[in-house]
């Protein structure tokens, strides 16, 4: 029993060596979907799990308390965010490995006559299936805006769920 363990410490050990020295210059897995809103999303998975590229398309309803006006934002981010890499056991002893991930942040948008903040939050879980690094990805989005037009204070947001979506890579 204990040569069975040696050799499946061997195993893995030669894995993650064989990740470490493809580095950053080997090609990132990718996955594509939609989101709830029925926008586009792209997702890039760095070779080492570490980082994950993000890019969605959004949409929030917004609100003009000065004149009761309401209409619809629509948006598109890209993140880029630190990410981390666990495995868990699945059927007959296997592990899977998956990479969770999120992301908060803000950025100031000026278009048109509307000026202000978009406030974005990110969260994901991508499972990594096999050796050629097939990806799954589910995850959800809550966007908010405070913008400004003229004197007005517009809010905006997603409403009281948060966008949700579903990515995959092909499989042959």
């Amino acid at each position: 029993m204990d040569r069975w363990k040696a050799l499946l410490v061997g195993a893995v050990l030669v894995v993650a060596v064989s990740a470490v020295a493809a580095g950053p210059a080997a090609a990132a897995s990718g996955a594509h979907g939609t989101t709830s809103q029925g926008k586009s999303v792209e997702l890039r998975l760095w070779p080492r799990g570490d980082r994950v590229r993000l890019r969605f398309g959004f949409s929030v309803t917004c609100f003009n308390y000065h004149d009761g006006n309401v209409f619809t934002y629509e948006d598109r981010a890209t993140v880029l965010v630190e990410s981390t890499p666990y495995t868990v056991p699945v059927d007959r002893g296997r592990l899977e490995t998956r990479v969770r991930f999120n992301f908060s942040g803000s950025r100031t948008v000026v278009r048109d006559t509307l000026y202000g903040d978009v406030n974005i939050a990110v969260a994901g879980n991508i499972r990594v299936l096999g050796q050629a690094r097939h990806l799954r990805a589910t995850g959800t989005i809550q966007a908010t805006a405070t913008l400004h037009q003229g004197d007005d204070v517009i809010d905006c947001n997603n409403g009281t769920a948060p966008i949700t979506y579903k990515a995959s890579s092909d499989l042959p």
